[in-house]
């Protein structure tokens, strides 16, 4: 039984299938698989992948894409079987609400110095979970980091993932932060020994820490 108060984690860039069963070993909370074709991380489906992942059932499957459409989407989340949609582009509330009728959804937002988290008051109530992510040209994968402190400024009750360069040796940073809305982590290139391929020992590791 999962503690009250223990942060959840997602592995997210996944495409390799011999990793996707370590992995699945492990029994991360969430396993996330990127649509946005401009990423180093472009998720394949193939005839061996599909199947495995489809009968994946006790883990949280996370779709991630950016400005896609809603059919496109949708047949992603029927193809594989995903529980949620992770959104990072400029995807309006009308879009998300939606979604949101069909697959759960977490939005994402780039967080920069001079983030206005009010910009994220529409999406209140047509996503199940907010990301926060660390401001680049690209969408997610980058290995930065954003303050972390800035989200002690976030004035709404939102459970939201913590995104963007999180690396095996920040669990008991992040364990140490007094955020009353973490309810995850989402690591990606921190933990990789090339893109969509995930250094397993050191996940291991860090989610033993994280779980202490």
């Amino acid at each position: 039984m999962k503690q009250e108060n223990k942060i959840l984690i997602k592995i997210c860039g996944l495409n390799n299938l011999e990793n996707i069963e370590e992995l699945n070993l492990l029994q991360p909370d969430f396993m996330g698989f990127i649509f946005y074709q401009k990423s180093k991380r472009f998720f394949i489906k193939d005839a061996e992948i599909i199947p495995f992942i489809r009968n994946i059932n006790n883990i949280n499957k996370v779709g991630v894409f950016v400005n896609e459409g809603y059919t496109e989407i949708m047949q992603e989340v029927k193809d594989l079987n995903l529980q949620f949609v992770q959104l990072h582009g400029n995807e309006t509330p009308e879009f998300c609400d939606q979604l949101q009728k069909e697959v759960k959804v977490i939005k994402a937002f780039r967080i920069d110095d001079n983030f206005d988290f009010k910009i994220t008051e529409p999406y209140l109530e047509v996503c199940d979970y907010f990301l926060f992510d660390c401001f680049t040209e690209a969408y997610g994968g980058s290995g930065k980091k954003f303050n972390w402190n800035q989200l002690e400024e976030f004035p709404y009750s939102k459970k939201y993932f913590l995104s963007g360069g999180i690396g095996p040796e920040d669990a008991a940073i992040i364990k140490s932060l007094k955020l009353s809305g973490l309810f995850a982590v989402d690591v990606n290139s921190g933990f990789e020994i090339e893109p969509g391929l995930k250094n397993i020992v050191a996940l291991k590791y860090f989610m033993q820490e994280m779980n202490k």
